[in-house]
């Protein structure tokens, strides 16, 4: 009797658990959305688009910057960045991007992304919100820094 209880507690347990990863886990749907809002997130921001940021980011958004060779720290408001980007103080480089990870959790998702090109290697976090149906960028941090061949130069 004592078994059949502790057997009974660990099959619910394991019942729990294993239906908070299944819970957990995105849909084909939803992580092709959440890839095609990164890419398209890279793209505007490659091109100086803020017409085209402005509909894949949050209203409150948050992003920053900090860059490896000055040490300096740059955080924006929604506003502020789209203003950076359209007056070409940030971007305007194309970069190849590879989406390293993506991990999710209700209408949340977190993105760690590589963008480089033949001089800088940019590493992102990126987390996304699931608002009326679409995926936003709520928070954006970058760590940007000259490739090691471009810094002993």
């Amino acid at each position: 009797m004592k078994s059949f209880k502790i057997l009974s507690i660990l099959f619910v347990s394991f019942f729990f658990i294993s239906s908070s990863f299944a819970l957990s886990k995105l849909s084909d749907e939803d992580m092709s959305s959440i890839k095609k809002t990164i890419q398209e997130f890279e793209k505007n921001l490659d091109t100086q688009n803020a017409n085209g940021m402005e509909k894949i980011i949050s209203e409150n958004s948050i992003f920053i910057q900090v860059i490896g060779v000055t040490k300096k720290t740059t955080q924006y408001n929604s506003d502020d960045y789209l203003s950076a980007l359209k007056n070409r103080q940030i971007g305007g480089w194309e970069k190849q991007l590879d989406i390293q990870d993506v991990d999710a959790a209700g209408n949340t998702a977190f993105v760690k992304i590589q963008a480089k090109d033949p001089r800088m290697t940019s590493t992102g976090f990126i987390t996304l919100v699931k608002e009326n149906n679409n995926w936003k960028i709520v928070c954006a941090t970058y760590y940007m820094d000259l490739n090691q061949k471009s810094a002993s130069m």
